[in-house]
């Protein structure tokens, strides 16, 4: 079957798109944030079969829901099992370590014997003054700027924990769900080897990471070639947890910003012309010079607790709405500045460890502009499919250009 024009297409779309809103369907979705019950599941994953129907049926898109059954986990949970994603582990929610095995997970510890505190009833893993990661006699600060000396015991809620209550926003969602941009594009949107501080150069053979050259008392920046005034645009950073030390500092800021500064200290935020966000201490900052303390990130972070963010994450501009966000290991952790409409702003981080690389990949953009109904049909496909089951759409029985389109193919 072959489509003449882009109006049939949309109108077939519409039509595959109206189909899953039945009630049937729509009391077995699940957010990804939100989580659901399982049912009967053991540490190997479900415990009940599902009937399955051959490809062919009239109705191909329930085999991807079985409305006797629902769709399959995200993430497989029960007495023995752990969300992986998370940095802390309660212990005391747990018998024994299996279901760390049972996953393809390798055990934290060699014995049986964890090191852990107590407190409030539960069981916590404690975690030790010197990050890891880091070298031998380097200082870490966490939450609240203070600096670890000594053995500590801080919890580390991981991203799906901080961000249960968050729901991205709709535009982002559809961006995120998007194929990311082509290699010239992520070229055209790679970081300024012509801003950037001396101590930093772009490498030759990467034009996507640069590489700090290992200066005592110097923190350094360096920008994007690309300032944003307009659109919803998100670009991934890549900065190994091994390379951070003790200033390591991600955001956006003007072309006025200053690149250097003697001394370390946290550059990008220091004054009203940046923004930025402190992995190490977990906090945001603008403009500290004159404001003494910075604003704890992700905001449901306790005071006792150390959120450890991971050498990959994304960072989410939206100059329509004039905020900056930061999505971690796919969750997203809520708008962490406002106010930036009007201004034009680069991606930007500053870094003190020497040798260090960092690279950033430009994941996409969307205009402010509302989307065509057709990218709108195959969004809500995509959702009803759910993502653990797109790479299945192949398997569908649709007009090829139907299955073509509803995996972005040109």
């Amino acid at each position: 079957m072959y489509y003449h024009s882009g109006k049939d297409l949309e109108m077939n779309l519409r039509t595959v798109s109206e189909s899953f809103h039945g009630k049937s369907f729509r009391s077995q979705n699940r957010t990804v944030l939100g989580g659901g019950s399982v049912g009967n599941c053991s540490s190997t994953g479900c415990g009940v079969s599902p009937p399955h129907r051959p490809f062919g049926s009239t109705n191909p898109f329930l085999l991807l829901n079985n409305a006797s059954h629902g769709p399959a986990p995200l993430i497989p949970t029960g007495p023995n099992l752990i969300d992986p994603s998370a940095a802390g582990l309660r212990l005391g929610e747990h018998r024994n370590t299996g279901g760390l095995t049972n996953l393809g997970i390798p055990t934290l510890f060699p014995s049986t014997t964890l090191p852990y505190f107590s407190r409030g009833g539960q069981k916590f893993l404690r975690t030790r003054g010197r990050h890891r990661g880091m070298s031998m006699g380097q200082k870490v600060s966490v939450g609240g700027g203070k600096i670890m000396g000594r053995e500590q015991t801080a919890r580390t809620p991981g991203p799906r924990e901080l961000a249960e209550e968050l729901t991205p926003p709709a535009r982002l969602d559809m961006l995120l769900d998007m194929p990311s941009a082509p290699k010239e594009s992520q070229l055209k949107y790679a970081w300024n080897s012509e801003d950037r501080s001396l101590n930093i150069f772009v490498k030759e053979d990467d034009k996507l990471t640069f590489h700090r050259h290992p200066v005592a008392q110097s923190t350094d920046c360096i920008r994007g070639k690309t300032g944003f005034t307009r659109g919803l645009h998100v670009w991934e950073i890549q900065w190994s947890t091994r390379q951070r030390g003790t200033h390591a500092v991600v955001g956006v800021a003007t072309q006025e910003a200053p690149l250097n500064s003697v001394g370390y200290q946290s550059l990008v935020g220091s004054n009203d012309q940046s923004w930025g966000w402190d992995l190490g201490r977990n906090k945001l900052y603008h403009d500290s010079k004159n404001i003494a303390s910075g604003i704890t990130y992700p905001a449901l972070l306790k005071p006792d607790e150390n959120f450890v963010v991971p050498d990959s994450f994304q960072v989410v501009l939206d100059m329509d709405e004039g905020t900056l966000a930061f999505v971690v290991d796919g969750q997203y952790l809520g708008v962490a500045f406002r106010g930036m409409k009007g201004k034009k702003l680069f991606p930007i981080v500053s870094a003190v460890w020497g040798h260090c690389e960092i690279t950033m990949k430009y994941i996409g953009g969307l205009d402010p502009e509302p989307l065509p109904l057709i990218f709108l049909c195959r969004r809500t496909i995509r959702q009803c499919i759910t993502r653990d089951r797109l790479h299945r759409i192949p398997e569908l029985d649709l007009p090829p250009a139907i299955r073509e389109y509803l995996q972005y193919k040109p």
